[in-house]
């Protein structure tokens, strides 16, 4: 069974997972924690 709709869950992990990789950069730069390093 194929569904051609946009997958949400997918979507917003996705969105998510960005805004994670972007704010560890940000605070990785202003040298105050890193995550996971």
């Amino acid at each position: 069974m194929r569904n051609d709709k946009e997958n949400i869950i997918v979507a917003k992990s996705f969105s998510f997972a960005l805004k994670i990789i972007d704010f560890s950069s940000k605070i990785e730069t202003a040298k105050k924690y890193s995550l996971a390093s």
